[in-house]
């Protein structure tokens, strides 16, 4: 019982120590992304300016700019905050099933003790046969 409680917590702790990096990557994520939000602009601006090509062209390269940096923040925000649901959803799981056996260590005991003694038990009925 206890090396499977012991597996279980060391698993538990490596998915929220993996989902915390995860995060953290994410927030990196965004941040760039937002930094490019910003600098594409002035940086086209400026090729704008130095080049002096059609602003059509540049307007257009703009936009497709925008949206495919948009489309990448709006789909690192969603995996985030669904690894985000995830955990909570899991942690709140977790301190419900405490809440439900608030002695499961005692439970764990009797549990073992009463499996003792159907063991002894068979076995005393396994030698008196």
């Amino acid at each position: 019982m206890q090396h499977t409680e012991g597996n279980y917590e060391r698993l538990y702790s490596k998915l929220l120590r993996y989902a915390e990096q995860l995060h953290q990557a994410n927030k990196r994520r965004i941040r760039r992304g937002l930094i490019w939000l910003f600098l594409l602009p002035m940086l086209l601006g400026l090729i704008l300016l130095v080049t002096g090509a059609d602003r059509i062209v540049f307007l257009i390269v703009w936009v497709f700019c925008m949206f495919v940096i948009c489309s990448y923040l709006i789909t690192v925000e969603y995996v985030d905050d669904a690894i985000l649901k995830a955990i909570n959803e899991v942690s709140e799981e977790e301190t419900q099933f405490d809440t439900l056996l608030p002695h499961h260590e005692s439970l764990h005991r009797r549990l073992a003790e009463r499996l003792a003694a159907e063991e002894t038990q068979g076995e005393e009925e396994g030698t008196d046969a």
